[in-house]
């Protein structure tokens, strides 16, 4: 008999601008160690799942500052984490 691998941990939410609150679309959100990643959609809106307890998430995009963030099943909601990730545009930009 086999089984499934299930989903142990998923992120999803907003990632928006820290200065105004707008939506960042098109930006990365990725797990450098697990090799997953994804972009938030039109609005702004992402998900990712992983197979893993815990997980270090990275939120880019050009202009903004890289902001990482630990995520684990222990303080967070195993089947769904809502998470509004804020963006800080890079000096200079």
């Amino acid at each position: 008999m086999y089984s499934l691998a299930q989903t142990k941990l998923t992120v999803h939410g907003y990632v928006q601008e820290a200065a105004n609150g707008e939506k960042v679309v098109q930006a990365a959100v990725w797990a450098p160690y697990l090799n997953v990643g994804t972009t938030t959609n039109n609005f702004g809106y992402f998900s990712i799942r992983f197979l893993t307890d815990t997980a270090t998430l990275v939120f880019s995009k050009t202009g903004f500052e890289e902001v990482q963030v630990f995520y684990s099943s222990n303080n967070a909601d195993s089947i769904q984490t809502i998470f509004t990730e804020i963006l800080q545009s890079a000096p200079g930009s």
